[in-house]
């Protein structure tokens, strides 16, 4: 849980304290998960790393996006971790939230066209380290979706693509990178890459702080 107010510890042999603002808990917080072993995340898409002579981004696709949605958020109920620069730099957000609206293509009975929100949270100024709560932001994702109308009426999908939208939301060049999930995240392990970091003393401080 996120630290709510600062704690001050005082000490019993003398007439000092010590004060953790809001700040100093959520990098002792932290600390306490540098040294995680990542070894069991799941990866969906690639990483795009700058080589821009290939027809494409070698990023997720919009079939593998939007399918992953369904299953994560939607009938899984767990949030994600996901780079939204399709570019080689790193913009890791996590996503708890998305909806979608769909519509069918013109002359195309074999696809839809879609358009979708995420939203996630944000990092906060450096002037407001003892912000609490979450900063929202929603980016939206245009693409056609296309595969096999079934005898009842569904789409079946098999591929899809990135659009650019006619009120300008250009998503074949701004789109998720790749996507990280935690399968099992109640087995994760807390470790510090820090010797002095006492994963049970820094959660003994922050229950001072809920």
């Amino acid at each position: 849980p996120e630290p709510k107010h600062p704690v001050i510890i005082k000490f019993a042999d003398s007439q000092k304290s010590l004060i953790f603002d809001i700040v100093d808990l959520k990098a002792l917080l932290l600390k306490t998960y540098d040294a995680v072993d990542d070894t069991a995340l799941k990866y969906y898409g690639q990483k795009f790393t700058g080589d821009e002579e290939g027809w494409i981004f070698p990023d997720i696709f919009p079939d593998q996006f939007h399918r992953f949605l369904e299953i994560q958020l939607f009938e899984r109920r767990l949030p994600f971790i996901m780079d939204h620069d399709p570019g080689p730099e790193v913009w890791n957000v996590p996503v708890y939230k998305a909806n979608y609206t769909i519509e069918a293509v013109p002359e195309n009975q074999n696809a839809v066209l879609v358009k979708t929100w995420v939203f996630s949270a944000e990092q906060v100024s450096a002037d407001d380290k003892s912000f609490v709560g979450t900063r929202e932001a929603s980016r939206e994702y245009n693409y056609i979706l296309t595969g096999v109308k079934t005898p009842t009426g569904d789409l079946r999908v098999n591929a899809g693509y990135w659009i650019k939208t006619p009120h300008g939301v250009d998503s074949r060049r701004d789109h998720p990178d790749y996507i990280t999930t935690i399968p099992n995240p109640s087995k994760i392990v807390r470790k510090s890459w820090n010797p002095e970091i006492d994963v049970k003393l820094v959660d003994e401080i922050l229950s001072y702080s809920y």
